[in-house]
């Protein structure tokens, strides 16, 4: 036997990975970089701003900007 419900659920994953490159350097080396993951999300202007600010936090901490 086999169950097959009823519903279909839809999920949504949306992955940003964010390269920052020293323009210093004369190859342009890779000086930071992060990957966020945000799942279902409601708005997509929310999630910019949610990512936006991660970004921020974690560039400071890190002493990139």
């Amino acid at each position: 036997m086999v169950y097959s419900p009823d519903y279909l659920v839809k999920e949504t994953t949306v992955q940003v990975e964010t390269n920052v490159y020293s323009t210093i350097a004369p190859d342009g080396q890779l000086a930071w970089t992060g990957t966020s993951k945000t799942s279902n999300p409601n708005s997509i202007t929310k999630a910019i701003d949610s990512i936006v600010g991660l970004l921020v936090k974690s560039m400071t901490k890190a002493n990139i900007i």
